[in-house]
């Protein structure tokens, strides 16, 4: 291959505010498009084959593995850590330094030889990370011209590929060092029992602080360093012990060389800690989130998946399995929305592992709904064949003649696995945005928020009144609760200045509030309540929108704007300039719809005349 085609610029990325060390600078190998188009069709070769080399227990870069699965799974072996075993739990997480850079070509060879690549492949490969030269971009000049003798170039689009492949003897040799050695493994109520979790470099390895069992895996850890090119920052690895386990702490640094550290810590930029996920607020997005987190599970495709229902539902169907105080957050959450997640999941069969009476697999519905049974455990479809048909004699004793009829006409192909469909979408596959939508509909709109984000009236305004429902907007009072020292005094009288002076009970907008309650006959209630006062113009004709139920965020709107205007431009404060600026807004608004809409549909049915102050 020409040496220009694997020419590479490296720009030197600062991973701190103020690198004084090359550590402290994150290398981008910046490649030109022919590598990348060869680069590329390599990756399209390699990849096909990934989710079958790669361990279940590394998510990163292999097609069909999602970096939440980690997360999920790190979460609920988090969830044992403190509870009270034998040997304590302990977490280690694993720092690599430059690991990229360090790839050993000649293990990364042999690795793939091992695996299986053909001999013609892997010299393509060998060819295309061996002849690599560099230049590095200094204060915007390129400097040098220097060849590799190691690593993988960030930014060239094999290189995520070849380094996880490399990283799977990592993988392999932790699971057979586990194996061999049952008593190291992490304590579980779960026959599924992961030694460690990976994305790309970032490695968690889960354990117990038995010390011959520590010792046996810093002497690992050191001997993959020796083969792979890989090394361990002990510095800024750390392990996170139980609570009974905090005892020895000092015994376990000795060991292992690493530092202690306490929860929650972040892994894959999420925080882990005793308790949840640690996301709050926005309820609808993580109920959707959580439809998602049961999609995944009853995909039963993932390493946490298939953790999650053997810790959880043993013989028990998922869709109704018991639910315990002590079982994790994740865990209760998801249960919380499965019922509403079930009735948008429908099943094709295939080799009739799913729930005979609570999976939907019936066009007319769940077996359990329609029949009545109360059994709880877990009876699969195929229990009810007999040489992949339907064995009617066990049929006959379990669900009525009707149900048989429609069962008999279900068709069973036991050539793949049984195949979720996503109601909620056009092919079936679920998205988050589906269950989006449907959590949302099946919620009431609020009324006032229809009138806050009216098309009547500009986002600014919306915007405006919604900082001031929630009491964002610096009034002096705001301001001193802040640590603002000032004196605070209202435009047009000696009263302190607060928002419901301001805006509600001050001289100039009283007289504003009487002259549009008065023109529109409104009853206006005697309150500080911001959000109170617009719901009292709401006209009860429907949910369509009306002028009126947008005038009071137009006065809000141009009493702010003239308190602005009287503070720091010397205008003075009056009720005849609100009421004016208020008029003309509509006085245009109104001009406006008689143009753009018929007489039937039009939402203004007043005439306004031009404001005269009476004075």
């Amino acid at each position: 291959m020409p040496r220009s085609f694997t020419a590479t610029t490296i720009v030197l990325i600062p991973k701190v505010d103020s690198p004084q060390t090359w550590n402290d600078f994150r290398p981008i190998s910046l490649c030109n498009v022919t590598n990348k188009i060869l680069s590329k069709l390599l990756y399209r070769r390699i990849s096909q084959a990934l989710p079958e080399l790669i361990s279940p227990s590394q998510s990163g870069f292999v097609p069909g593995r999602l970096i939440s699965d980690n997360i999920l799974l790190a979460q609920e072996m988090i969830h044992h850590l403190d509870l009270r075993y034998k040997n304590s739990n302990l977490v280690i997480k694993l720092d690599m330094s430059k690991a990229y850079d360090r790839v050993s070509w000649a293990f990364l060879l042999i690795v793939m030889q091992k695996m299986g690549f053909p001999t013609r492949f892997l010299t393509l490969i060998k060819h295309a990370i061996k002849n690599c030269w560099f230049t590095v971009l200094v204060n915007g000049e390129a400097a040098g011209f220097f060849k590799s003798t190691q690593g993988l170039r960030q930014g060239d689009p094999i290189s995520p590929a070849l380094f996880i492949l490399a990283a799977e003897a990592l993988s392999k040799g932790l699971d057979f060092l586990f194996s061999t050695h049952p008593d190291m493994y992490y304590q579980t109520q779960c026959a599924i029992k992961p030694s460690h979790l990976s994305y790309a470099d970032d490695v968690i390895i889960f354990t117990n602080c038995k010390e011959a069992g520590l010792a046996r895996l810093i002497q690992f850890l050191r001997g993959y360093e020796n083969m792979s090119g890989q090394k361990i920052n002990y510095a800024k690895s750390a392990f996170i012990p139980g609570r009974k386990a905090s005892l020895i702490a000092q015994r376990i640094k000795a060991i292992t060389g690493f530092t202690m550290k306490a929860l929650p810590i972040t892994y894959l930029g999420a925080p882990l800690y005793k308790g949840g996920l640690g996301i709050r607020n926005l309820r609808d997005m993580v109920t959707a989130f959580s439809y998602k987190l049961w999609w995944r599970v009853r995909l039963n495709n993932s390493l946490w998946s298939r953790f999650t229902i053997s810790k959880y539902c043993q013989e028990y169907s998922p869709s109704i399995s018991k639910l315990f105080a002590t079982d994790s957050s994740i865990w209760k959450r998801m249960c919380g929305i499965r019922t509403d997640a079930q009735s948008n999941i429908f099943w094709s069969l295939g080799d009739g592992t799913i729930s005979f009476w609570h999976d939907w697999w019936l066009p007319e519905g769940i077996l359990a709904n329609l029949v009545g049974t109360q059994c709880s455990l877990h009876i699969p479809v195929n229990w009810f064949w007999l040489e992949h048909e339907w064995d009617i004699h066990k049929l006959q004793q379990a669900v009525p003649q009707h149900i048989i009829e429609k069962i008999m006409d279900v068709p069973i192909n036991t050539y793949h696995s049984d195949y979720l469909h996503w109601k909620l979408s056009k092919h079936g596959a679920f998205t988050t945005k589906s269950a989006w939508d449907e959590i949302r509909s099946r919620q009431p709109v609020r009324q006032f928020y229809r009138t806050l984000w009216s098309k009547l009236i500009i986002p600014n305004i919306s915007v405006f009144t919604w900082r001031l429902i929630h009491n964002w907007i610096p009034v002096d009072e705001r301001l001193k609760q802040k640590g603002i020292s000032l004196v605070s005094k209202c435009l047009c009288c000696d009263a302190e200045e607060t928002i419901p002076h301001l805006f509600l009970h001050n001289v100039h907008s009283l007289e504003v509030w009487g002259y549009f309650a008065s023109k529109f006959q409104v009853n206006i209630p005697h309150t500080n309540d911001i959000t109170m006062l617009i719901q009292s113009w709401k006209i009860r004709i429907g949910t369509k929108p009306h002028i009126r139920d947008v005038i009071p965020l137009l006065i809000l709107w141009n009493i702010w704007n003239l308190r602005n205007d009287s503070k720091y431009e010397g205008v003075v404060f009056k009720a005849s300039i609100i009421i004016r600026k208020t008029m003309t807004y509509l006085h245009n608004l109104h001009k406006r719809d008689n143009e753009n809409r018929p007489c039937a549909r039009r939402l203004i049915c007043y005439e306004f005349t031009p404001y005269t102050s009476p004075t």
